[in-house]
């Protein structure tokens, strides 16, 4: 199966998305993202995560039968319905089971809590309202090998949510990436927070902008600091023109 390491090196999180081109009528199913591709791991089902880019002419069934898993699946996994249009360069998630996977994740009882008022899925009128993740330097600014910012920081700084959503995934599947989180939030946006040396937050779980996630980390890093990006509708976009100023 294809390995998301040729993908998600060179500090991206997701690469080879620059250019994005619609295709249609590749297949008796069309679809098209929605909405940013969010996948969701089990710990206990101990699932990995690889990627594969769409080629021209691909359709969901036609991939799902490469790698054998069922369609609705796949679809399951990159938040797809039936209604969209397969992007040519998208990147989609291949779930599959590796038993020799296991998630590392605190259990800090004071800092892991269960939100009493859910954050909503389906409001999109208000406007997201970002905070910085962590206090540091800015060592990579977002360009066409980076797909987020990396800010330079010391082990053990806390990391925080960037704006209220969902954890989708928090683990250490991603090759490359460390210990990783990845937020849902309205409008279509996801955060990814990667390199951390400590993860408080839960799959599924739902956090407040300013929560503490996680702690800054070197894993898989040269240097401790924090890979953070945001992506709206899939796409890559500069975290810069969403952080307020400093």
């Amino acid at each position: 199966m294809l390995s998301i390491i040729n993908i998600l090196t060179r500090r991206l999180f997701f690469s080879a998305l620059s250019l994005v081109l619609l295709i249609s009528g590749c297949s008796k199913e069309v679809i098209k993202f929605k909405c940013a591709p969010i996948f969701e791991v089990s710990i206990n089902e101990r699932q990995s995560i690889n990627a594969y880019i769409v080629k021209q002419g691909d359709s969901l069934y036609k991939i799902s039968k490469l790698y054998d898993i069922d369609v609705d699946l796949l679809k399951k996994v990159n938040n797809l319905d039936s209604s969209c249009q397969l992007n040519t360069g998208s990147l989609l998630y291949i779930p599959s089971v590796d038993n020799s996977y296991e998630e590392s994740i605190v259990t800090n009882s004071t800092n892991i809590r269960k939100i009493e008022n859910p954050i909503s899925k389906t409001n999109t009128n208000i406007k997201i309202l970002w905070e910085w993740p962590c206090d540091g330097i800015i060592k990579e600014y977002f360009n066409l090998k980076n797909r987020g910012i990396d800010i330079s920081s010391t082990i053990g700084e806390p990391v925080f949510a960037a704006a209220s959503g969902k954890v989708v995934y928090s683990g250490g599947g991603v090759r490359g990436l460390g210990k990783l989180l990845i937020l849902s939030h309205d409008q279509g946006f996801i955060t990814a927070y990667a390199h951390n040396s400590r993860l408080f937050v839960y799959n599924g779980q739902e956090v407040t902008k300013g929560y503490k996630i996680a702690e800054i980390g070197d894993s898989d890093s040269d240097y401790p600091k924090l890979h953070f990006e945001i992506r709206k509708n899939g796409l890559p976009v500069d975290p810069l023109n969403y952080l307020p100023k400093k």
